[in-house]
């Protein structure tokens, strides 16, 4: 889904709740009270139980229909007999604040080193990066498109890789597919925004405080292991961003010990990370081939990859149709067959990266060209900067055994499969034949594709960066056995599992940053009063009191403001300090990220 269009829905969306509201406004001759707030949130949808309302872009949906059922348990869990469940549940959760604690340091030194990063990147002259290392790098990026060397996995280029991606992009390429010739996306079929990684925004956002003071909130099952009150229940939309939460009263929370309270503020966390957990063991297990085969689709990754989509932008949509089968890139095989480590991503490896790998062994780098051939080439205008525009169609090649240049039409001679090799160190298999490849300036990329079962392979010649392949064509290994099912639904549920996957671990740490509105915040303070000694003992008090019915009792806010002692001053500080400190890294992330966007935009 483009931007564009994501604008557009959005906006549909949101027309069509206002469109609601004025609808089921009742018109009246009276004029409005004068206390009605224009910022009060209009009702959707109301009853005794559920509300759903709207104010400015938040969508939120509040119900009260499981609160006498949390009450009941709660009751419960309170009582002796279930003692050990409750001690269970604290133990848990108890967990959660030291993991929580882990993550809130990993979260500001992983800042720390991306603002190291960045300002390093931003303050590095654009001069000094080009260094001879990587004017090679660039070189052997732009020649393996035609040369196949064979580099073990091991080794790598020199140069930064992103320096590498400015250089190469730097350059005007273009595509030729028998003489169609347009400028290519940057874009891939399947790039974010789209609603496949939105919708796995909600259920990796963990139940979390809500922004009000008046009614925070906790994760729906921690209130059952301290005892407090459940208000409601509900869930948020703010433009495309969903949340949900549990509202739980004030008065309560500032009731419990600080030990109980970091379990709170740190359930959140807890739940991202258990959620990670389980995703992370569920990919682990490899349960999703049989599932799919169980559903009706076939694997061929040992015949090769299929493609699932292509630009519709990309000249290559006109050649490379769904469903089809890619076998090879260059001389690389797709299949089960290929000789490499990296199997299973092959296909991003190869066209992505500077690493070259090698699928055949033999007379495959040079092609063999008769003295017919050469003798009716043209000249070697092409191959002297600038190029002829004249003949945009045309290659330059280059002898193996006397450095000769010829522009010759790379067509005839990269398509056929079963044009006839040479390597340089043996030789021509025929003495009169002349061992040619094209030069390192022009990057050709061979696309073998097999369109269905018959067998039969037709070659696509790509002319410019291969990673732009990449880019436009999303492929994958699984095909439908049957043409009624959907082609990309597999990719689709794997790719919403990976966006869930991610957006959740990455919930874990982004709700332990100590800032405003989130659960490190609350966390924080919690953690610097539990730390300081202030109520190791009183919550065996506390915890005897809620299972005699009496919530507070003598933990109260009251004696917890009798009890400040020296170190209160040195808590305020350091949190405060942290805060700062958190406030100030990600601030300095957006501002040299975006340095970096318009530093690459403008080099």
């Amino acid at each position: 889904m483009t931007p564009g269009s994501l604008i557009l829905y959005l906006c549909l969306i949101w027309l069509l709740f206002y469109g609601i509201i004025r609808a089921r406004a009742r018109p009246s001759i009276l004029p409005n009270p004068l206390s009605l707030s224009p910022r009060r949130p209009r009702s959707l949808f109301s009853t005794d139980a559920t509300r759903l309302t709207v104010n400015k872009l938040h969508l939120r949906v509040e119900s009260t229909a499981l609160n006498a059922y949390h009450d009941v348990f709660t009751a419960r869990l309170t009582s002796r007999p279930y003692g050990r469940l409750r001690r269970i549940l604290s133990a848990f959760y108890d967990s959660g604040t030291l993991s929580g604690a882990i993550g809130m340091f990993s979260c500001m030194v992983l800042l720390a080193w991306t603002v190291w990063q960045l300002g390093f990147t931003l303050l590095s002259s654009s001069s000094s990066s080009k260094t001879p290392g990587d004017v090679q790098a660039v070189a052997v990026h732009t020649k393996r498109g035609f040369d196949d060397a064979s580099v073990p996995a091991t080794d790598s280029y020199a140069g930064d890789r992103v320096q590498l991606e400015l250089l190469v992009s730097a350059f005007t390429h273009t595509c030729v597919l028998k003489g169609h010739c347009v400028e290519l996306s940057d874009s891939r079929p399947d790039s974010p925004p789209s609603p496949t990684s939105l919708s796995s925004s909600f259920p990796s956002s963990s139940l979390k405080p809500s922004t009000k003071p008046a009614t925070p909130s906790a994760p729906l099952s921690l209130p059952f292991s301290d005892g407090v009150p459940l208000l409601s229940l509900g869930a948020s939309l703010t433009v495309i961003f969903p949340t949900a939460f549990v509202s739980l009263p004030t008065s309560t929370l500032l009731s419990l010990p600080a030990r109980a309270r970091a379990r709170i503020a740190a359930a959140g966390a807890l739940h991202n990370l258990v959620l990670y957990l389980i995703l992370f063991t569920i990919g682990r297990t490899g349960i999703s081939g049989p599932a799919f085969r169980a559903l009706g689709y076939e694997d061929v990754r040992s015949q090769g990859r299929v493609a699932l989509a292509v630009d519709q932008d990309s000249p290559l949509a006109a050649h490379i149709p769904q469903g089809s089968l890619v076998t090879k890139l260059d001389d690389t095989l797709l299949g089960t067959g290929t000789p490499t480590s990296l199997l299973h991503d092959i296909w991003e490896t190869y066209l992505s990266t500077n690493r070259i790998h090698n699928a055949t062994s033999g007379c495959q780098r040079t092609f063999a060209l008769t003295p017919l051939v050469l003798r009716t080439a043209q000249s070697d205008i092409c191959c002297n900067p600038p190029f002829s525009p004249s003949s945009p169609s045309l290659a330059c090649f280059i002898s193996t055994n006397t450095g000769e240049t010829r522009c010759l039409d790379p067509v005839p001679i990269l398509v056929p499969t079963t044009a006839p090799r040479c390597a340089p160190d043996s030789g021509c298999s025929d003495a009169g034949d002349t061992c040619v490849q094209p030069r390192e300036a022009d990057v050709f990329l061979r696309i073998t594709v097999s369109d269905g079962n018959d067998g039969n392979e037709r070659v696509i010649l790509w002319r410019g960066p291969r990673n732009e392949v990449y880019e436009q064509i999303r492929v994958g290994t699984l095909r439908p056995r049957w043409t009624f099912l959907p082609l990309s639904f597999p990719s689709t549920f794997i790719l919403f599992f990976e966006y869930l996957q991610t957006l959740t671990l990455s919930l874990f740490f982004f709700n332990l940053l100590p800032l405003p509105r989130l659960d490190g915040t609350q966390f924080l303070e919690a953690l610097l009063e539990f730390y300081a000694g202030k109520d190791a003992v009183n919550e065996e008090v506390a915890l005897e009191e809620m299972e005699g019915g009496q919530f507070g009792g003598r933990w109260n806010s009251e004696s917890r403001h009798q009890w400040e002692g020296k170190g209160k001053k040195w808590r305020e500080r350091m949190c405060r300090s942290i805060k700062a400190a958190a406030a100030g890294l990600v601030g300095g992330c957006v501002l040299l990220a975006a340095g970096v966007a318009v530093k690459g935009i403008w080099t």
